[in-house]
Order: structure tokens, then C-alpha cells, then sequence
């Protein structure tokens, strides 16, 4: 599974590189405003007359936008303000003359909260570390049966800016024979981007909490349930596939782990001892989409 994961990472930092093309433009207009979204909603800077940039070669919303990298991120500028040449003469740029080196971006230093935002799904598998494997190889069961974490989350990522931040809500479950794990979490996520190695692919450092106040753990052919909290953290790395897109894919890697607080001791089955259960931790895979909002 892991292997397979990372072929297809690969295959898809390759595929989103020979993707996209370039042509070099000159801005026309005395101001070209750049935007961070297709619909133009939302604008983070402006270039001034004269300057040479690059943009992509295929347009959008209907003919009328171009796709530009700022701060190595994509956004969006009106093909109007443009002059889609390699060469221009002072004429046709009013007279400004038009400069041979690096634009810059001048953008404005804010981050409106109402903006950027996304709707985050995301699974998460991991084993349950040494403490769960004794615990359920001490009464047969299999071992190696993997914690399901699933997740619905808000999260906030500002274009001209590298941190997210988001909120949301978990559900844990692990049922082996004779045990089950199940628990309803707060989640709260940060994470900063580190690179774009790839036109369509960013990678970010992310990391989470998790928190829970009734966390349950039954046995089969028991009336006991086991009730306590939850704190736990994860930490790792994600790749964002298509982050320009409607639909965007997550792929990471991360460890969690889960501190249980305020469990009685496991009641086992068929006579094994009491078992006492305080944490749960392994390495994760996820796997996620998300969608503007």
C-alpha cells in the first residue's frame, strides 16, 4: 500500500509538471490586479505597467484569465491587462518602456478570514502501537487490526500567506472479537507550507490535536463500558495534489498518538487479566479531498 502510494505521488508531481506551459506577457494597463481565485473575488496585489511576467498558456473562465505562480502559489490575472508577446515596443505599453528583469507582486498584508477557506476530508489509519497489540494478542484477537479515524473539517489557507489553520470534528473506531474502540473528537489542525516542488503539487508540514470527553472502550459478553477522555497530537508531512483546483488530494504521513485519561482498567474476557490501556500511537497514513467553500 505505502509503495504504491509513493508511485503515485511521484507519478503525479511528474504529471502536473509537464502539465503546465509558459509565455511571457507585459502588463498593458497602468495597474493589473492579481487574484487568488478563478471567480476574481478575491485580489492580493497588484503589478504595475511595463513589467514582464510569466504566465500559463491555457486560459480559464471562459477565455478571460490567465494563471500566474505568486509567492509560489497560482493565481489568476485578466488576459485585458496583458500584451502576450515575447517582444514589445514602448508603444504599445504607452510609452512606459517595459523591463527585462524579475517582476515583484506588491501585495497587501492582510488576511481576511471570510476568504480562502475549505471544506476538509481526510481519513486516518494507524495501528494502535504496543500497548493495543498486548492487550488484544493476550486474548487472541488480532493484533494488527487498524484504528479508523475519519474527519470533517473548516480549514483557512490565505494565498499570500503560508500557514492553515482549521477546525472540525473526528471519529475513531477499532472493533476486534471481543473489543471496541470507538470515540467522537474535537480536531484542530495548523500546518505551514514548506514548497512546491511542482506547478500542481505544494508540500506542507501539519500537524494536529484531538481531544475527546467520551471516549468508550466495551467487551464482548461484558455490561461494562469503559468510559474516559481523550488528548492526543499527531505531526508529519501532506502533499496537496491540484491545489488550484475544485478538488483538491491529500496524501501524508504523520505519528499519532492518543493519551487516555480517566480509564478504569480493561475487564478481559476468558478469564485474562485486567489490562491497563493508557495510550495509543503509530504511524499514519492519510488520505483526503477538500473543496472550496
Amino acid at each position: 500500500m505505502f509503495r504504491f502510494l509513493g508511485y503515485f505521488f511521484i507519478f503525479m508531481i511528474f504529471f502536473s509538471t509537464v502539465t503546465w506551459a509558459e509565455q511571457n506577457a507585459y502588463i498593458k494597463s497602468k495597474v493589473a490586479i492579481v487574484y487568488a481565485d478563478q471567480e476574481l473575488t478575491s485580489a492580493i496585489g497588484k503589478i504595475e505597467q511595463g513589467k514582464r511576467i510569466a504566465v500559463g498558456q491555457v486560459a480559464r473562465r471562459r477565455g478571460t484569465i490567465l494563471p500566474i505562480v505568486v509567492s509560489g502559489r497560482v493565481a489568476y490575472i485578466r488576459i485585458e491587462d496583458l500584451i502576450l508577446k515575447d517582444i514589445v515596443t514602448d508603444k504599445e505599453i504607452k510609452g512606459r518602456g517595459y523591463t527585462q528583469h524579475e517582476y515583484l507582486v506588491q501585495e497587501e498584508e492582510s488576511d481576511n478570514l471570510k476568504e480562502n477557506n475549505f471544506i476538509y476530508f481526510n481519513y486516518y489509519g494507524f495501528n494502535g502501537g504496543n500497548e493495543w497489540s498486548d492487550m488484544t494478542s493476550s486474548i487472541g484477537d488480532d493484533e494488527s487490526s487498524q484504528f479508523k479515524n475519519f474527519n470533517i473539517l473548516i480549514e483557512h489557507r490565505p494565498t499570500k500567506f503560508n500557514y492553515i489553520f482549521g477546525i472540525g470534528g473526528g471519529y475513531y473506531t477499532n472493533t476486534t472479537e471481543h473489543i471496541k474502540f470507538s470515540a467522537l473528537t474535537l480536531e484542530i489542525t495548523a500546518g505551514y507550507n514548506l514548497l512546491r516542488p511542482a506547478h500542481q503539487v505544494l508540500i506542507d508540514a501539519y500537524g494536529g490535536l484531538s481531544m475527546c470527553s467520551g471516549a468508550s472502550i466495551s467487551v464482548a459478553d461484558s455490561t461494562q463500558v469503559n468510559r474516559g477522555q481523550i488528548f492526543g497530537h499527531d505531526i508529519g508531512l501532506q502533499a496537496r495534489i491540484f491545489p488550484d483546483q475544485a478538488y483538491i488530494i491529500h496524501i501524508g504521513f504523520s505519528y499519532k498518538v492518543l493519551n487516555l485519561l480517566g480509564f478504569s482498567d480493561v475487564q478481559l474476557p476468558s478469564g485474562a487479566s485486567d489490562f491497563n490501556l493508557r495510550s495509543l500511537s503509530g504511524f499514519a497514513l492519510t488520505l483526503g479531498v477538500s473543496h472550496p467553500l
